[in-house]
């Protein structure tokens, strides 16, 4: 392999030899083909020995690197990810202009690299080819305003709560609402309280419309038999956690998630009337909590039945 490449050193023009170290690596990576880099390491100490020749003595050569993503940024190491869940819609867009405004302008750059390249391995050009690179426009939106850590917190923070709000908001009902009954009579033993745990959760399955008012209604139902449970079990150890996975064969967190909300249902009765799903006020429920406790202004309204 030195000894090929000592050839292809034959190939390079004579000024290489007092070209900067910057140059001649640009010259030595155009002249090689590029299904010469199989051995990264192989190539850094090879190349760097037949270099030092041309006085390129600091010169390491880097093959490709492949990411997964677009060929012309592979060496660059840039690769995509998913978006951070804090962003807001806007962050997100200004965010995204300015990324595809830098990829462009890689674009841009790699394509001015390469014809000054070869203009310095070729001699000078019989026009102007840059007039056919296209120049990337930078975006107007304000990238430093979006991605600063401390720019704004507090109003960021605020317009998130402002989102929840106005979300909850838009998404009460304004009819009637419908509560269904569990016809389940009242455990007297434990026994009997499993049985009634698993006919509450096939109840629920087996309603065709899966509303949040029906889930609450189970969700009333579980916390009562969880209070009963420490009634009933008396001087018994077992736990809560273990009753339902030895008599009910109920998931814990199953049961437990729909505890957790009718707790903040009956801090905030106004949310019964919510038109969502069940997992979607489950996800939203601390951040809820959070806000109403700091906005007695907003809580005021959804202590309301």
């Amino acid at each position: 392999m030195r000894l090929r490449l000592q050839r292809l050193l034959l190939l390079l023009p004579p000024t290489a030899a007092t070209a900067s170290p910057q140059a001649s690596q640009t010259m030595f990576q155009h002249f090689l083909p590029e299904a010469f880099f199989t051995s990264r390491q192989r190539c850094e100490v090879h190349a760097g020995c037949c270099l030092r020749k041309l006085g390129c003595s600091s010169l390491c050569l880097q093959p490709t690197m492949h990411t997964g993503i677009t060929p012309e940024f592979s060496e660059m190491g840039i690769e995509e990810y998913t978006p951070w869940e804090g962003w807001s819609e806007e962050d997100k867009t200004t965010i995204e202009e300015h990324m595809n405004y830098y990829r462009n302008k890689i674009q841009e750059m790699q394509r001015k690299l390469e014809l000054v390249t070869k203009c310095y391995a070729k001699g000078r050009l019989s026009e102007d080819l840059f007039v056919n690179i296209k120049v990337s426009k930078k975006p107007k939106s304000d990238l430093k305003a979006a991605i600063l850590e401390n720019r704004n917190a507090d109003t960021f923070a605020n317009k998130q709560d402002e989102d929840l709000i106005d979300f909850l908001t838009k998404h009460i009902i304004t009819d009637n609402v419908t509560f269904t009954d569990f016809d389940v009579h009242t455990p007297r033993n434990l026994q009997e309280l499993s049985l009634a745990i698993k006919q509450i959760k096939c109840n629920v399955d087996n309603e065709e419309k899966k509303t949040l008012g029906l889930h609450i209604n189970a969700a009333e139902k579980y916390w009562e038999y969880k209070t009963l449970f420490k009634s009933l079990k008396k001087k018994n150890k077992m736990t809560w956690t273990k009753y339902l996975r030895e008599n009910t064969e109920i998931c814990k967190s199953y049961v437990n998630r729909h505890i957790q909300v009718y707790e903040l249902v009956l801090m905030y009765p106004g949310l019964r009337k919510l038109n969502i799903t069940f997992t979607e006020l489950f996800k939203k429920k601390d951040k809820i909590k959070r806000i109403f406790s700091e906005r007695p202004d907003v809580a005021v309204l959804w202590k309301e039945n």
